[in-house]
């Protein structure tokens, strides 16, 4: 077996924890509606950084290049976590109509590099997975929302948590289905 193959064999449930944290994002955000910006920035902070640093479980017990590509994907994430989490929970407090305008570029941002390691991850594993449309689907909704978001910035962070909240249910839900098609539809087997 391949060692992209064994790492989703053996860390499944880092991709089905990623999906279930954003399903429970996604729906913490549908029954707050009207909360007030430093909740939305705390929980938002919160979702990207835990989120984000799922990711270097992958990488555990593992000692070639091929990790590079989840640290840099975990990093930037937990970068943009921490950014959100203290300096805009801060922000929201002292500046509030700037902190409402660069969470969701903040968030874009994010969203954005999500899809980009997503389209990185699918090319490495095309010969070795099968069903890579999963991968590719949320990759591209990532990007396309990600563009939509920082596009939409001015209308500000607490009247974008609809569309946020729609975002993470639907990217939560991809995830657990790849996890659920994958342990039900074995990986093929290439002949390289």
């Amino acid at each position: 077996m391949f060692p992209l193959v064994q790492m989703l064999t053996r860390y499944w449930w880092v991709f089905g924890a990623r999906g279930v944290l954003a399903i429970l994002y996604g729906i913490f955000l549908l029954l707050s509606p009207g909360q007030p910006l430093h909740t939305f920035v705390i929980a938002t902070g919160l979702f990207v950084l835990l989120e984000s640093l799922l990711i270097l479980f992958l990488i555990f017990g593992r000692h070639d290049e091929k990790i590079l590509i989840a640290l840099a994907e975990s990093g930037v994430g937990t970068c943009i976590g921490l950014i959100i989490l203290f300096g805009s929970t801060l922000g929201s407090l002292l500046m509030p109509s700037v902190t409402s305008v660069m969470v969701p570029i903040y968030i874009g941002l994010w969203a954005i590099l999500t899809g980009l390691f997503g389209f990185i991850h699918a090319a490495r594993l095309r010969s070795q997975v099968n069903d890579l449309w999963i991968i590719g689907l949320s990759s591209f909704v990532a990007l396309l929302f990600g563009a939509w978001l920082v596009f939409h910035r001015n209308e500000g962070a607490i009247s974008l948590q609809w569309p946020i909240a729609a975002y993470a249910l639907l990217f939560g839900v991809l995830h657990v289905f790849m996890i659920i098609k994958a342990k039900v539809c074995p990986v093929k087997v290439s002949t390289l």
